[in-house]
């Protein structure tokens, strides 16, 4: 099930510091919202002014709620919430080296942060030194200013009394210029209690984009088909090389095995899931089974209930833990074996777990009552258990099967880092994640090198790492590059129909190039008219009717890179365009481009000379034109193959 669309969240505003740097830099001098300077000086915290803590303060300003000082530099960001009240001293007694801050949460959450402008193509480590007069969560992250709030780099520390120093890494490859001078450096915590912050840091190398280097597979393009009665037009129409089986109707573990085991026999209803692999695998696509999630009423709740308790709706999103390992193992077993050396080759353990806010971990009670579709309401650790015990169950019966982890929603990042950490990873060939869209697609590739650096450091950054759901949930004109051009120039903007196909372009493209392995579009034949929904739907049938133009985009993309392997790739760094060089298997050379802040392909700033060895331009319709040589062709958000 897709997760819910993130808008306007709670303490991710800032926009009172846009206007304090522009008020600061326009008289040279002065203080605003908590200490704020203009020319700060350089210091040993790397990109931040004052990591120490060392310097003058001031008092924050913004609202009674947010008391006491601040060294220069520095702000709060904690006035957006009415129920908010923290007091800030600088402090000599405490500090590991010098003085240290002093954050005092009596409710609500605190945000200390300071703007920082980030090199492009650089690795980013942020930190901070942290411990607390009693446990609490603390994060520290480094993300954008304003809207959609990415989180270039996150992590939480559950603190103690001791210091502890809170480190994450992030990357700036893929930024525009404008998001890369409008970053903060950020610590939080909706704890309530009392912290000491000490020597922060950002710090920043130039490291080069490592892509992969491999022909694209087809099964990278992969989907979601709820209904059977699709997979026949899915299999004509789409490009699509593999199907993630979740939220699939009569499929999943509720529906195939209603009752309880009887006098020690299970009973299934195979029906839905034998024709969905039949259909895979005469038409040479390969599926994904979500093994957990939908499980049944009598195998969730107590066992020793009733038997005939409701399926659907009066149980999923309800606790779908199992209870007894023995069932759990039972259903992994009996359908491994049903499926073993067919079309079903690898297998995710559940879908979208979040932390219960009971467990240790959870940085806010409120964050952690999920709205998302996993019905798993167990700890980490027990959502491991299951895991381990699905794996050896699984190799056992099949060896050649491959384990993916739980698919873990962009809105719970922290709940992988964890996951990963407590050794999630070692028993998964696969990490799974879901990467929902937040702004345009190029902020993607921040996203992801963020996530495989959370893998690097729990020893599992050499497994594959797929989306196994993915959408576009959204096109915001206000945020989007092209749109902007486009209101600066005093011109038409794209509307959400035209960036819808090309939205879907380029999350293909950049999740390639960024490190994903697999891409599971949700979905198929969904209902939610997303701008990367592919097809069209019959409301009355739930029947499939034909492509939309995102589908024929998704299809043009799968036809530009699969079999190709990337040679080389410009982030748009330079003028904001985008090129992967690709090579087919005879060293057949084409190129994609796009510029993401362009807005008409007649634009003078738009036009670019393609290479002599290029004669043909394909949009993503699927058209082509010949390019005469030494012309220009313009280029804008649209992504255009060309080749010989």
């Amino acid at each position: 099930m897709s997760p819910l669309p993130v808008t306007n969240r709670p303490g991710f505003m800032f926009t009172n510091w846009h206007r304090c740097r522009a008020w600061v830099m326009s008289v040279g001098f002065g203080l605003c919202a908590g200490g704020l300077m203009a020319a700060p000086q350089p210091s040993p915290s790397g990109l931040l002014v004052d990591g120490g803590f060392e310097g003058a303060t001031a008092q924050p300003s913004g609202c009674a709620r947010v008391q006491g000082r601040l060294p220069l530099g520095w702000g709060d960001n904690s006035c957006w919430n009415p129920g908010t009240a923290v007091t800030y001293e600088q402090e000599a007694m405490t500090g590991r080296q010098g003085k240290s801050v002093k954050v005092t949460l009596a409710r609500g959450l605190f945000q200390l942060a300071q703007p920082v402008t980030l090199p492009l193509d650089h690795r980013l480590v942020a930190s901070v030194w942290v411990r607390a007069a009693a446990p609490m969560m603390v994060k520290v992250s480094l993300r954008q200013s304003g809207p959609p709030y990415v989180e270039y780099g996150a992590r939480y520390l559950r603190v103690t009394d001791r210091w502890e120093r809170l480190v994450v890494t992030a990357f700036s490859h893929g930024l525009r210029e404008g998001d890369a001078k409008q970053a903060l450096f950020m610590v939080s915590s909706a704890t309530p209690g009392t912290v000491w912050l000490d020597d922060a840091a950002l710090l920043a190398e130039p490291q080069t984009l490592a892509f992969p280097t491999i022909e694209v597979p087809r099964s990278y393009f992969g989907t979601h088909v709820m209904h059977g009665r699709n997979m026949p037009t899915f299999v004509d129409e789409s490009e699509a090389g593999s199907v993630r089986i979740w939220d699939s109707e009569n499929a999943q573990w509720a529906f195939v095995q209603k009752s309880k085991p009887s006098d020690g026999r299970r009973s299934y209803q195979w029906r839905s899931l034998d024709e969905r692999v039949g259909v895979a695998e005469r038409n040479a696509r390969d599926l994904l089974m979500v093994v957990g999630g939908y499980a049944p009423a009598w195998a969730s709740l107590d066992v020793d209930g009733d038997d005939s308790a409701p399926l659907g709706n009066n149980c999923f999103r309800c606790d779908e833990s199992p209870r007894r390992s023995v069932d759990w193992q039972a259903w992994v077993a009996d359908i491994a074996k049903r499926y073993k050396g067919r079309a079903i080759r690898y297998w995710e353990i559940w879908n979208e777990p979040a932390f219960n806010a009971s467990h240790d971990w959870c940085p806010d009670p409120n964050m952690c009552v999920s709205g998302l579709g996993s019905g798993y309401r167990g700890s980490p650790e027990q959502l491991l258990q299951l895991q381990n015990e699905a794996a050896e169950v699984l190799k056992k019966i099949d060896p050649q099967a491959k384990v993916v982890s739980p698919g873990v929603s962009y809105l719970h990042r922290e709940y992988l880092d964890y996951y990963l950490r407590i050794g999630g990873g070692r028993s998964a060939d696969v990490i799974g994640y879901h990467q929902y869209l937040l702004g345009y697609p190029e902020l993607l590739m921040t996203q992801t090198l963020a996530v495989k650096a959370l893998m690097r450091d729990a020893g599992v950054g050499d497994k594959p790492l797929w989306s196994t759901e993915s959408a576009i949930e959204g096109i915001s004109q206000d945020l989007d590059p092209a749109c902007a051009t486009a209101r600066a120039a005093g011109q038409p903007q794209p509307t959400k129909e035209e960036l819808g196909p090309a939205y879907v372009a380029r999350f293909m493209l950049v999740s390639w190039v960024s490190g994903y392995a697999r891409v599971y579009q949700y979905a198929w034949d969904d209902k939610h008219n997303w701008p990367s929904s592919p097809s069209r739907m019959s409301r009355q049938t739930n029947a499939t009717i034909g492509l939309t133009d995102a589908g024929v985009a998704y299809n043009q993309v799968a036809s530009w890179l699969v079999g190709k392997r990337v040679t080389s790739v410009e982030t748009g760094a330079s003028n904001g365009l985008w090129r992967l060089n690709l090579a087919d298997a005879k060293g057949v050379k084409s190129q994609i481009v796009w510029n993401p802040s362009q807005h008409a392909q007649d634009s003078p700033a738009a036009q670019v000379k393609p290479l002599a060895v290029f004669g043909k331009a394909c949009d993503l319709a699927g058209k082509c034109r010949n390019l005469e040589p030494g012309s220009t062709l313009g280029v804008d958000f649209r992504p255009q193959l060309l080749k010989p």
